[in-house]
């Protein structure tokens, strides 16, 4: 783990309670990386940047929060059965800069008004070295709050709309199957359009 804050540049191993400051960057560069309550005091932080390599895996324990950026430049994350939130609030929407990689389970994301791009709106998600992306775009203004996302490696049989959905990569599609998986995306925090 690197911690990156105006006075403290390098490499720490956590002995004792840690107070880190609240713009503080905590950058996981081994290939085998974890975080959790015991390791950080809190998982609720600042900046986050996941440069674990190719094959890097960094692994949470319990549910993380990054209130500013998180950065994907290699590795993936891997959240058990925990939560990834990006941003803290309408007023505080949080970013993702994506250069490589993918989060295993739970990513929530604020949205306010309108977005467009990566950063706003992208959830990185992914499962067996399969990259599984989603990005949800607001072309006019929500009313605002979150959007849980995660990919499901199951079937949905049946239990899916055939009704053509309008994408801008080649026109109109229809979901005949969902064998490999699904989204499942769940609104939160008072946002309903």
């Amino acid at each position: 783990m690197v911690l990156k804050a105006s006075t403290f540049n390098g490499h720490f191993a956590n002995t004792g309670a840690k107070t880190l400051g609240t713009t503080s960057t905590v950058e996981f560069t081994n290939t085998s990386s974890s975080i959790s309550s015991t390791t950080i005091p809190s998982l609720n932080l600042y900046r986050v940047v996941a440069n674990t390599g190719t094959n890097g895996l960094l692994t949470v324990s319990g549910n993380l929060l990054v209130s500013n950026q998180l950065t994907l430049n290699s590795g993936n994350i891997s959240m058990g059965g925990n939560v990834l939130t990006i941003g803290t609030s309408l007023s505080n929407l949080g970013s993702i800069a994506h250069n490589s990689g993918f989060i295993i389970g739970k990513v929530k994301r604020w949205f306010n008004s309108t977005n467009s791009g990566n950063e706003s709106g992208l959830f990185p998600l992914g499962l067996s070295g399969k990259r599984k992306f989603i990005k949800v775009e607001y072309t006019q203004a929500t009313d605002g709050g979150t959007i849980t996302a995660e990919w499901i490696p199951t079937s949905m049989g049946y239990n899916f709309t055939n009704e053509p959905i309008v994408s801008t990569c080649n026109g109109s599609f229809e979901i005949y199957n969902t064998a490999s998986g699904y989204w499942s995306m769940t609104p939160g925090d008072g946002i309903t359009n």
